[in-house]
């Protein structure tokens, strides 16, 4: 139980979200995370995040709670295997939209991310 506990956390702060295809797509993100949780570094503070990893994938759900716009850069070179699939999708409380997706040779570096208020990502790094 106490695994999806944060899983749930994450999604919290969609309280007002109506839209049933974004909140489905969220909720299956979730549910295909993987159960081992880890810490990133350089995320920007003031945005949340939770992360997880197995040998095959990374999935990261990143939110902005606060009322700041933050953009940043998504570097996935840290780890011992190259990426093979990329994918981010971009959400708020109504709409869900893939910005990213790359296969066979996933990008290593995404410069210039955006996050504004209330906006969350789903990232899933698979190898």
């Amino acid at each position: 139980m106490q695994a999806y506990a944060d899983m749930v956390y994450g999604y919290c702060f969609f309280t007002g979200a109506q839209n049933y295809s974004m909140m489905n797509a969220v909720f299956t993100f979730l549910n295909n995370m993987p159960q081992a949780r880890k810490t990133l570094s350089d995320v920007p503070e003031g945005l949340k995040y939770i992360a997880s990893a197995d040998e095959n994938k990374i999935s990261i759900v990143l939110w902005n709670p606060e009322y700041e716009h933050y953009v940043f850069n998504l570097d996935t070179t840290n780890g011992t295997k190259a990426a093979t699939n990329l994918t981010i999708e971009k959400g708020s409380e109504t709409n869900l939209v893939r910005i990213v997706s790359t296969t066979s040779g996933a990008a290593k570096k995404i410069d210039g991310l955006r996050l504004n208020s209330q906006e969350f990502l789903l990232i899933t790094i698979a190898f």
